[in-house]
């Protein structure tokens, strides 16, 4: 009998963290707050563990249940939804444009992929899918003259200048390329201003601030928690000011902006949400499934966005499963309003 009771006492107690750990989750992307910022990346298991709950007291007939599920609805207005279901895909038009964002861990210079080919995979794929503008994140300057179908191009790089690099190629005449520069960062953004059927268009390519956390449990567990927890702090902080900082400029564009980028967080961050705005998430367009981006700890997680103008007609989204780099690559179908 006692050991019913402590088992039922445990589950309560869960339950009652789990709701309010959620709870505070549902207002992270609204809060201003580095401290609280790292309860977005766990919202996912944190809906899931509500939602065991109110099935779990749902079939026990517990008035518990009412807490739990009541939590999941407000986190779905809060948050959203992690998962999309689109079957009815649109054929695109000749005259859509189809932009792919990826970044490219620097073409594996690193060795992180135990494999010899990978920056020939990653060009082989890049020429497969042929998209007309490609943002790539964490470029490799080796194979600038790699891409020969982009007659036009933009790479973030500077001779001495430690900044990961960045690079915007383009089928479509680029007028002019302007950095996006983040203070006492190594991470950046850089957009272009590129003609596309007589409009010009403004891309982003972003690199938010980045945790240097690699994703397992050794490198982790080799760190004290206070050490991590100011780490990651510290990177959220960061994050957020280049959100305010990209989130001005997008203000300030005199054209259609469309943003590309590693955000390093999830939809359910500050940083997300700031720089989106009322701009449309292609992947709530017109995604399906998780879309994941990468992997932590074998966790699905959303951390690679392309946002655009409301303006913009998004016909399709795909997120490629290719192990090119430690992200997935993902592309866009646009159909852009032209001026009358």
């Amino acid at each position: 009998m006692k050991l019913k009771l402590f088992f039922k006492n445990v589950l309560v107690f869960g339950n009652i963290l789990f709701a309010l750990l959620l709870l505070i989750a549902c207002f992270v992307p609204y809060i201003d707050s580095a401290k609280l910022a790292f309860l977005g990346l766990l919202a996912p298991v944190l809906i899931l563990g509500n939602l065991f709950y109110a099935l779990f007291w749902l079939l026990k007939q517990r008035a518990f249940f009412l807490l739990s599920f009541a939590l999941v609805v407000l986190s779905y207005f809060c948050l959203g939804t992690f998962i999309r279901i689109n079957f009815n895909k649109e054929p695109p038009k000749e005259t859509d444009l189809r932009i792919m964002s990826f970044n490219a861990r620097v073409f594996n210079r690193n060795e992180d992929i135990d494999q010899d080919n990978i920056p020939e995979q990653i060009l082989d794929f890049v020429a497969e899918q042929s998209p007309d503008i490609l943002c790539f994140q964490e470029f490799r300057y080796t194979y600038k003259d790699h891409l020969p179908q982009y007659p036009y191009y933009r790479i973030s790089y500077e001779k001495g200048r430690q900044k990961v690099m960045h690079a915007i190629f383009s089928k479509y005449p680029i007028v002019q390329t302007q950095s996006l520069a983040f203070p006492n960062s190594s991470n950046e953004g850089v957009y272009s201003d590129i003609v596309y059927q007589k409009d010009t268009l403004r891309i982003y390519n972003l690199h938010l601030e980045s945790f240097r956390v690699k994703p397992n449990a050794k490198a982790i567990s080799s760190e004290s928690s206070n050490i991590l927890f100011n780490r990651l702090s510290n990177a959220f902080a960061k994050q957020q000011e280049q959100a305010a900082l990209t989130q001005k400029h997008l203000k300030q564009s005199p054209y259609l902006n469309i943003v590309c980028g590693d955000f390093n967080n999830t939809q359910s961050s500050y940083s997300y949400k700031k720089i989106r705005g009322n701009m449309l998430d292609t992947f709530d367009e017109k995604g399906h499934g998780f879309g994941k981006t990468f992997n932590f700890f074998k966790l699905p997680f959303r951390i690679d966005f392309i946002l655009v103008d409301p303006k913009i007609t998004v016909v399709n989204h795909t997120n490629y499963e290719v192990l090119l780099s430690d992200h997935l690559p993902l592309m866009s179908t646009l159909r852009i309003p032209h001026k009358k």
